[in-house]
């Protein structure tokens, strides 16, 4: 994959990812790549294999990404790999969630993206790519992975790792209010728990 792929994505984003990991707000950033058998024994999952959550309106990615142009709402990516036990965590304790469920549904649309399908491409851009170029052209380097793009399919950030349901909703109110154009991670939590 060429560097100029990877820069604009690269460029954009950092600010919000740092703010999100040292504000400490308990984001567990446990990937797959990372530890592939760490996944706890007691959350025997509900979904296996990289199987999505019921509930969420996950798209193919490039119909999602028109979506997310035809609608105005940002864009999820969902980077995982069917054999990754936080991935499948990710899918059973997090979007399974229907507060989260009802969020995204509001103001998100959705797509995943599993960083083995080498067979699978997708055009973005006036890219060609296979999945785990297109993964790692978005920054995954690990599953799961979770991407936040614009409307416009412009990198804002990603979130590393396996975050729980209540650390993953205040990102999505974040992102999806657009609070980070305009404040920290820092201050709109600060802000929202002084409601």
């Amino acid at each position: 994959m060429s560097a100029s792929f990877r820069a604009p994505f690269r460029q954009v984003g950092h600010r919000l990812l740092t703010v999100l990991v040292l504000a400490g707000v308990g984001l567990l950033t446990t990937s797959c790549a990372q530890a592939q058998s760490e996944a706890p024994a007691e959350t025997a999952p509900a979904l296996e294999g990289g199987e999505a959550a019921p509930g969420v309106a996950w798209m193919g990615f490039e119909a999602a990404v028109q979506s997310a142009a035809d609608q105005q709402k940002p864009l999820i990516i969902d980077i995982y790999a069917p054999w990754c036990g936080w991935c499948t965590r990710l899918q059973n304790d997090v979007y399974m969630s229907e507060p989260i469920q009802a969020y995204l549904d509001e103001h998100f649309v959705t797509t995943r993206l599993d960083i083995d399908a080498k067979d699978t491409s997708y055009q973005f851009r006036e890219y060609n790519l296979t999945s785990p170029e297109l993964a790692g052209g978005l920054g995954a380097q690990g599953t799961p992975t979770t991407v936040f793009l614009t409307a416009e399919a412009e990198y804002i950030t990603r979130i590393p790792g396996y975050v729980d349901a209540e650390a993953f909703l205040n990102i999505l109110e974040f992102i999806g209010t657009e609070s980070f154009k305009s404040q920290t991670y820092e201050e709109f939590v600060e802000a929202k728990d002084g409601e």
